[in-house]
């Protein structure tokens, strides 16, 4: 065989051998970088269970648990730190696998060392960490067991057939009416008084509808809401007294104005009964596209 032939096969061989060699190193650091993974995923989950405890403890406890949440954020940024240097450095194995192990070999024997100086690190904190993790485990698993799970309110059915959840404004209680077109929800408790009427009309002329009311313009007017576009939201005024809010929804060659209001003043609770008039406005809109 001529010599130059014979040196590009042995070269072609080499080079295959290195591509080999740069593609078999590369599963051991995958399973690297998931074993850091699972590492980094159970500190986080002991150090958000460990803070939900907090409430709980009395104060000894609690400033023992403060000690213990500085070591496991100072310990995360360590294990966090390796486990990005293992995902770096499988990433450059697996854009590398078609390339002479020489023409990496620099750049490679970099990033290993770099892992392996972390990964003694990580080592030991996982180490360090070790007891904090069992001091608050079984404290953890029996605050879970204890928390009484989320009970989410029923919706309430109004005589359209459409329906919202009630917003709990107090020990007062709701009643609800109206008809095909129109929802209503009357709230009263002693002197207080809330009230949401939503209703759908045929006609789309919005700006018509807003002649009809005495109202006067809102600094933070909503404009755009889950599910639905405000033509307009304002505030509803009696005389010099503001005592609650209005919108308009246009809905192909018809709209949806909603007011809703409570006396004898504003209080904080009256986002909840917005919220309740949005409600009642997607039901309108799902019940209109509906066939």
């Amino acid at each position: 065989m001529d010599r130059r032939a014979l040196v590009l096969v042995l070269s072609l061989a080499t080079a295959a051998s290195a591509d080999k060699k740069i593609q078999g190193m590369t599963p051991g650091f995958q399973r690297e970088a998931q074993t850091c993974a699972t590492q980094v995923s159970g500190l986080r989950k002991v150090q958000t269970g460990a803070t939900s405890l907090a409430p709980t403890l009395s104060p000894e406890d609690r400033t023992a648990l403060d000690k213990d949440l500085e070591a496991l954020k100072a310990g995360l940024v360590g294990v966090e730190t390796y486990c990005t240097a293992v995902t770096e450095l499988v990433a450059f194995l697996e854009a590398s696998k078609d390339a002479a192990y020489k023409s990496v070999e620099k750049e490679l024997d970099t990033r290993d060392n770099a892992v392996r100086k972390l990964r003694k690190e990580s080592k030991k904190i996982i180490e360090t960490t070790a007891p904090i993790t069992r001091r608050w485990i079984g404290r953890i698993a029996q605050n879970q067991v204890q928390r009484p799970a989320e009970v989410k309110p029923k919706p309430t059915a109004f005589p359209s057939g459409r329906s919202a959840v009630l917003p709990n404004l107090g020990k007062g209680a709701w009643k609800v009416e109206g008809h095909k077109s129109q929802d209503l929800a009357s709230y009263v408790e002693g002197d207080r008084t809330a009230t949401v009427m939503v209703s759908s009309f045929q006609t789309s002329d919005c700006e018509a509808a807003k002649t009809t009311l005495k109202s006067s313009p809102l600094a933070d007017a909503l404009t755009r809401v889950e599910g639905l576009e405000l033509a307009w939201h304002v505030q509803l005024r009696s005389g010099d007294r503001t005592f609650g809010e209005g919108f308009c929804v246009r809905l192909g060659g018809g709209r949806i104005v909603a007011t809703f209001s409570e006396s004898p003043v504003r209080t904080d609770t009256f986002p909840l009964i917005r919220r309740l008039a949005l409600d009642l406005a997607r039901a309108h809109v799902a019940a209109a596209k509906t066939p």
